[in-house]
């Protein structure tokens, strides 16, 4: 019966036990959905203000009507549109212009690395750069400049080696075409050494000629800073987060973030590591073929949630964002309250198992002393029946040998001529005696 108890109680507290686990686990799922819901959005807005700048830039050049401006003016008005939003928005590595006669103006808040070497290796310039070929039929090489001090005064810097035509550049061919700014897909900037993308569209006059083509450089270092830094403000640390292009070539990834700000030729050469087949990230990438909502993918014996959003190419890069979470990660906590009951289930069934023990043997301590006060009782009443049997005996043996003594002593005194007298103890005793004076004075009357 106590097994019986004890199975049952092991069969009722599993299936609470796992009847909360799956509780426990549809919600944890479901707020896991709702997260990575909310992640999509946040991801796609903190992009947009990633973007947001280089379109601003875009505006404010076009706004100075560069087509009216003789060649003179041309490197301080464009220095005056771009030089205070380069500096105030570290999203933005750089901003630049190229006109169709090789003239070329660029600032940016990175060290180009062949500045860190004429430097013998050390980072030895703070504050925002430019460079300005204003002669491309002469000097190529153009002139370098650092803003030094809060004065803004600017400081000439060492002529580098390198020759810089803007017409060669990639941004400069694909926007030059194009009626909308244009992305690149990612290059190798001559200036830094550092792979990124560059946002460029062809400046026009009335007539529709091209005036010159602006770009604004964002280096994929700082893109993946961005997908870190707002993981880090709304998501767990363990989750997966990139961004691809149209084609599903990787143009973000924390592991890419660099939080500084000089060239680093080799950071990024692990960009096409991401391309392997049987990544996580591949994975991911085939198995979202299309924005959705938040869906379930397995591989490799794991489970992750995972979403996909789109950027609008009219307002940020084109971009495909992509989150998954490790849904080991999402059930830690029901798998640890699962345990922590099961525990407590187990912790319940030896203590009950111990006081069941303990209840048994005391009922068998119980009935051993019953059953012994049972004999003693017996025995007892069985003593007590004796005793009452032996005192019954002792007085009807009396009775039976009194009665003929008295008719001995009666006869006895008629003899002699007295009167018989009753038998009595006394005298029974007096006769069994020589010296009781009873037996002297019937020794006398007999002789007499």
């Amino acid at each position: 019966m106590t097994l019986l108890i004890l199975a049952a109680i092991v069969l009722l507290g599993s299936g609470v036990s796992y009847s909360v686990f799956i509780e426990q686990r549809d919600r944890l799922i479901d707020t896991a959905r709702d997260d990575l819901d909310r992640a999509k959005t946040t991801f796609a807005r903190s992009l947009d203000v990633l973007f947001g700048p280089g379109f601003e830039i875009i505006r404010s050049f076009e706004a100075a009507d560069p087509w009216d401006l003789d060649r003179s003016e041309t490197e301080r008005v464009f220095f005056a549109a771009v030089t205070g939003a380069v500096e105030g928005n570290p999203e933005v590595n750089g901003a630049f212009v190229g006109y169709p006669d090789g003239r070329f103006y660029h600032a940016q808040d990175i060290v180009p690395q062949a500045l860190i070497e004429y430097f013998g290796g050390a980072k030895r310039i703070d504050g925002t750069l430019r460079r300005a070929i204003d002669t491309p039929e002469t000097d190529r090489k153009g002139v370098w400049s650092v803003r030094a001090g809060s004065a803004g005064r600017w400081e000439r810097l060492p002529t580098l080696p390198s020759d810089y035509d803007p017409r060669e550049r990639p941004w400069y061919k694909k926007a030059l075409d194009a009626e909308h700014p244009v992305w690149t897909d990612p290059y190798t900037f001559a200036s830094t050494g550092q792979l990124g993308i560059t946002l460029a569209k062809a400046v026009r006059d009335q007539s529709g000629a091209v005036v010159a083509i602006i770009g604004i450089d964002l280096s994929l270092a700082s893109l993946s800073q961005v997908l870190l830094d707002t993981l880090d403000q709304l998501a767990i640390r363990e989750d997966v987060v990139f961004a691809t292009d149209f084609g599903s070539q990787m143009l973000g990834h924390p592991d890419l973030a660099d939080t500084g700000s000089s060239a680093t030729p080799n950071r990024n050469n692990g960009l096409d590591s991401f391309n392997e087949t049987g990544r996580l990230e591949q994975v991911i990438i085939t198995a979202t073929p299309e924005p959705s909502e938040v869906e379930m993918l397995e591989t490799d014996g794991k489970r992750f949630l995972v979403a996909r959003t789109d950027l609008d190419p009219r307002t940020a890069l084109p971009l495909r964002v992509y989150l998954a979470r490790d849904l080991d990660v999402v059930l830690a906590d029901a798998v640890a309250t699962l345990i922590r009951n099961l525990l407590l289930l187990f912790l319940a069934i030896v203590v009950l198992g111990v006081v069941t023990f303990y209840a048994a043997k005391l009922r068998i301590e119980v009935a051993s002393r019953q059953k012994a006060e049972a004999e003693l009782l017996e025995a007892k009443e069985i003593a007590e029946a004796a005793t009452q049997a032996k005192s019954t005996f002792l007085a009807t043996m009396s009775h039976e040998i009194r009665t003929p003594m008295n008719g001995v002593m009666s006869e006895r005194g008629h003899v002699h001529g007295r009167a018989p007298r009753a038998y009595t103890p006394d005298r029974r005793a007096g006769a069994d005696d020589p010296d009781h004076p009873s037996v002297g004075r019937c020794a006398a009357d007999h002789h007499q």
